[in-house]
């Protein structure tokens, strides 16, 4: 998040803690916000991380997109198919987002069984619950009973949780395809 987005929201507060506990990161410039994710691919590659995908929504994603392929194309060829294929839109539509709402309940409440315990749990970090705190299910219009995760307010934040659902989107689309690209 932005320094300005934060000072300007209003729970500052809150936000500030998030920062001071390593939960949520500040950029400081509009430059610096459209190459976070090609410094957040940079560090997972010189972990080891094979990277599967990297979804986005493509709604006003042309700058950071650019960049992060401009990253990937210098660093590993310009000529090389799989980055085309490892850089994918994810649309966050109620059509797109229903299947994942429905396997991120199952994977939070199991189903719904007095012994059942969730798969996925994030205690330790606050920013999570306080960002789940911030959404409610949308259901589409169109009588199909799709829903999909959206804000309460303009000023709340849900990123966590539409990340992971977009991880999701491309873990299931990725049909078992793992591009290693490994630049040595």
């Amino acid at each position: 998040m932005s320094e300005d987005g934060i000072r300007q929201n209003t729970n500052k507060a809150l936000l500030e803690k998030f920062v001071e506990r390593g939960w949520l990161t500040v950029v400081r410039a509009d430059d610096d916000f459209y190459m976070l994710p090609v410094r957040a691919i940079e560090e997972l590659l010189d972990k080891g991380l094979c990277i599967v995908g990297v979804g986005y929504d493509p709604y006003k994603a042309s700058k950071p997109i650019n960049e992060l392929k401009d990253y990937l194309f210098a660093e590993f060829g310009a000529n090389d198919p799989k980055i085309c294929d490892i850089v994918k839109p994810v649309r966050q539509s109620f059509a797109n987002f229903n299947p994942l709402v429905i396997e991120m309940d199952y994977m939070l409440n199991g189903e719904g069984g007095r012994d059942d315990d969730p798969m996925l749990t994030f205690e330790e970090n606050g920013l999570w619950s306080w960002c789940a705190e911030n959404l409610y299910l949308a259901e589409s219009m169109d009588g199909m009973a799709n829903r999909k995760p959206i804000k309460k307010a303009p000023d709340c934040k849900i990123d966590p949780w539409i990340g992971l659902l977009e991880g999701l989107c491309m873990a299931d689309v990725s049909d078992g395809k793992i591009y290693d690209i490994d630049p040595s």
